[in-house]
């Protein structure tokens, strides 16, 4: 029986590698086969890993992802549903920032910890032609706080989920100024994805299976709380995973 050897993309958070250690003990239990799980300080190096064969499963992020499916032969299995569906970049409204090509190099953004939330953010920053080395996230613990550090001065934008700020009250709202906002059909497949090697392809479905049906196996809630994961979007469509792979390179224009 072949060993499987399973990475995390490297922008995980820290404090979530526990739970997807525990998430790979518990997977191969599920689907009866060896698995091995090593983590990478970069993407460069994870990336050479991948070339040399030494990955077989992946929960990538979505521009490796892309790369691996489109151009690595890899599949896509699943994706992790997220309670952020659309985001708006927000700053004060008595700021010097009136649109996001005002945003200038070295801005302070509050965000919460939340991956898809952060990615989505910095998609909407491209226009300021920025990148992620050129601004500082600011962590908050929700994203209410989020707001609040930017009103207080320590954040000169804010990343929120669409519905929390419409969702404030006028006498914050008025004190604010949305800059840019996403759109639910254009990102909902720009996520996270467990994508696994051709040569693994037997694994595929138990894989998919088991991520299927993981809130009602036991520990799988426990586990899945303990990666910040709502539930698994399986993907079976092939239509779907290539819209998903276009939309990516597309995004990295």
């Amino acid at each position: 029986m072949s060993t499987i050897s399973f990475s995390i993309a490297p922008d995980i958070a820290p404090q979530r590698l526990p739970g997807w250690y525990i998430f790979a003990t518990w997977l191969q239990k599920q689907i009866d086969a060896p698995l091995t799980t090593t983590d990478f300080s970069s993407f460069e190096k994870q990336k050479q890993a991948l070339l040399d064969g030494k990955i077989d499963f992946l929960y990538a992020n979505p521009y490796d992802a892309g790369w691996l499916v489109r151009e690595q032969k890899f599949i896509a299995l699943a994706q992790p549903m997220s309670d952020v569906a659309e985001v708006t970049i927000v700053t004060k409204a008595n700021s010097d920032i009136k649109q996001v090509s005002d945003i200038p190099n070295g801005v302070k953004a509050s965000a919460a910890d939340n991956a898809d939330l952060r990615m989505l953010g910095a998609i909407l920053l491209e226009p300021a032609n920025l990148t992620k080395d050129d601004f500082t996230f600011v962590d908050v613990s929700n994203h209410i706080l989020a707001i609040k550090a930017l009103l207080s001065g320590n954040a000169d934008i804010a990343m929120v989920p669409s519905n929390i700020y419409k969702g404030l009250s006028k006498t914050i709202s008025n004190d604010l100024t949305a800059l840019v906002s996403t759109e639910p059909h254009d990102i909902e497949s720009v996520a996270h994805c467990f994508v696994l090697s051709p040569k693994m392809a037997e694994y595929a479905e138990p894989i998919k299976n088991t991520l299927k049906n993981m809130k009602n196996i036991p520990n799988g809630q426990s586990i899945l709380d303990d990666i910040g994961v709502a539930d698994w979007k399986i993907l079976e469509d092939k239509e779907e995973i290539a819209f998903m792979i276009d939309l990516i390179y597309a995004l990295q224009v």
